[in-house]
């Protein structure tokens, strides 16, 4: 090395590996915040355009604005086909992401290689199914109390019954009997005790005592297998179920869970919480603007301002798709993926010790690495 390159080596050294990983990584991130600035502005600047293009509608053509168009089915036609044409997009674009982040997503490919190695385990060992089993049954005595003491206080409020103890202490006062002798301040006769408590009360404490039992130890470990969750939303008791195909499946599990996972993708909610403000905005902007007749000044002017305001609805509703695509399939996919598999492991850790885990894997290993 030339006396030259040696100074130059001293004031710019050449960069070691871990300075290049490091312009790697850099490269990287200023790459996704270019790309994510990128799709943050370009919604924006589709409204912006639109924006533009309404207050200058005026200039293009007269609209004018009849009622009778919502009788007609042409106004149907276009508007149908119209939602129909966003949502198709819609769902294309969610489900072409989907496709694209389980192959690429490292965190749910990850997640996928230890779920499919616990499920091959358990079919040698059998320690989900008996798991699960047991965890169901635990969360549907819990959902079980929940669901008794909700109906035991919304009859004490219905009945103004606002302390229960007290409530129950005046039925098991020890009445006492009357005596031939004359009654003094210390013995009240039985009949001045029973007229205290009305018929009314009587039907309450039956209903109380009815809905108690069902809160006790015994009542719940004797009946509660034979309980019927109500499958439908919103109605009567239920609890988020628990079996070995759902765990493995990620199947669909009643909603109302008291907190616990319920290993369901809830996609519908996803749908609604991402994508319901966009889809009204253009549903109803779309419904009042394709319900103005325009009269247009020049030649088929109409046809080009009805494709413009189609077109622009329509790439909103394709950019806030993919916008939003990340988070759809984190809230769907993955989540009911890392539910799952996190249920799973639970039940793996607390099978078998740590030195057994450590074998079986070994042999897991070693029998799939063939």
């Amino acid at each position: 090395m030339s006396k030259f390159d040696e100074k130059l080596n001293e004031i710019s050294p050449k960069p070691t590996v871990d300075d290049k990983l490091k312009n790697v990584v850099k490269n990287i991130q200023q790459t996704k915040k270019k790309i994510t600035t990128w799709y943050f502005w370009l919604p924006n600047a589709v409204i912006a355009l639109f924006s533009l293009i309404i207050i200058g509608l005026y200039e293009l053509a007269v609209a004018k604005f009849d009622p009778k168009i919502f009788s007609t089915a042409e106004f149907w036609n276009s508007y149908l086909s119209f939602q129909t044409a966003i949502w198709l997009l819609v769902l294309n674009i969610l489900f072409t992401a989907y496709k694209v982040y389980k192959k690429k997503r490292i965190d749910y490919l990850d997640l996928k290689k230890r779920k499919d190695k616990l499920v091959t385990i358990d079919g040698q060992l059998n320690y989900i199914g008996k798991n699960a089993s047991e965890t169901s049954k635990n969360r549907k005595i819990k959902a079980w109390k929940i669901h008794q003491n909700g109906k035991l206080n919304d009859y004490l409020l219905k009945h103004e019954i606002y302390d229960l103890k007290g409530f129950l202490l005046k039925f098991e006062e020890e009445p006492i009997e009357e005596e031939k002798e004359a009654v003094t301040e210390e013995k009240i006769p039985k009949n001045v005790v029973l007229e205290e408590i009305t018929k009314e009360e009587i039907q309450h404490k039956r209903k109380i005592d009815k809905m108690l039992i069902t809160l006790t130890d015994n009542w719940i470990e004797e009946n509660i297998d034979y309980v019927k969750a109500n499958k439908w939303h919103g109605f009567g008791f239920k609890f988020a179920d628990v079996t070995r195909e759902k765990l493995i499946n990620g199947g669909h599990v009643i909603q109302s869970n008291h907190g616990e996972s319920d290993f369901k993708e809830h996609g519908g909610t996803m749908f609604f919480d991402l994508f319901l403000s966009g889809f009204i905005f253009t549903s109803v902007l779309g419904f009042f603007l394709l319900s103005f007749g325009l009269s247009p000044k020049e030649t088929d002017i109409e046809t080009i301002i009805r494709i413009i305001i189609k077109t622009l609805l329509l790439l909103y509703n394709g950019f806030m798709a993919w916008y939003k695509s990340d988070e759809a399939f984190e809230r769907t996919k993955l989540k009911v993926l890392n539910e799952t598999t996190s249920e799973i492991e639970k039940y793996y850790r607390k099978e078998f010790t740590q030195g057994q885990r450590i074998e079986i894997e070994k042999q897991f290993d070693k029998t799939y690495s063939i």
